[in-house]
């Protein structure tokens, strides 16, 4: 049986790997396939940090008052759900509003995990969080070469509305594995 640790570094890769492929490379491809200028893009690129300005603080906190499980779950929707509202997008503020929902998977799954691995590990935290980051990071690392070779593979020009597809349901089945994963882990 695979450990609550090792479980949540598989999630968190998984996760991450889900959120940053939406975003990079295909974010700013996306924006100007739809026809977006060079603020557009800025401006898009933008709306998931703010995401995570707003909502990282509450969300650590609301994880310390209801418990970090149950965080975890509410991120792992997003996950979960937000990939697949990018293949009903056709307009530029309605990629910025799944940008910002999408973040919101990001800023609560992020202070609420490393919470929970310090919640397991008094004597080893350190080490444990250290190993967990290096999760998250092989995700953040993977997901843009694979986010160019889907767009790449599918779509022989970027015009192609099958690369993006295609993008965004790896993306969204990456971030199902995610949340399914999280039924298995241990943390309540």
């Amino acid at each position: 049986m695979i450990s609550a640790f090792k479980l949540l570094c598989a999630i968190g890769l998984l996760a991450i790997f889900s959120s940053t492929i939406s975003k990079n490379p295909s974010l700013p491809l996306l924006i100007d396939h739809l026809n977006g200028d060079y603020m557009a893009i800025g401006m898009v690129a933008a709306v998931s940090a703010l995401t995570g300005i707003l909502f990282s603080f509450p969300a650590g906190l609301l994880s310390d008052k209801i418990g970090r499980y149950k965080m975890l779950l509410v991120s792992g929707f997003i996950f979960a759900t937000a990939p697949f509202l990018y293949l009903l997008a056709d307009e530029i503020w309605q990629i910025a509003l799944i940008r910002f929902y999408h973040g919101l998977a990001t800023a609560i799954f992020g202070p609420v995990a490393m919470a929970a691995v310090a919640d397991l590990y008094h004597n080893s935290r350190g080490e444990k969080m250290g190993w967990f980051s290096t999760a998250t990071l092989l995700g953040r690392f993977s997901a843009p070469i694979a986010g160019g070779a889907i767009l790449a593979f599918y779509g022989t020009e970027i015009d192609s509305d099958d690369a993006f597809s295609m993008l965004y349901i790896v993306c969204g089945i990456t971030g199902l594995f995610a949340f399914i994963s999280l039924f298995f882990c241990l943390l309540h």
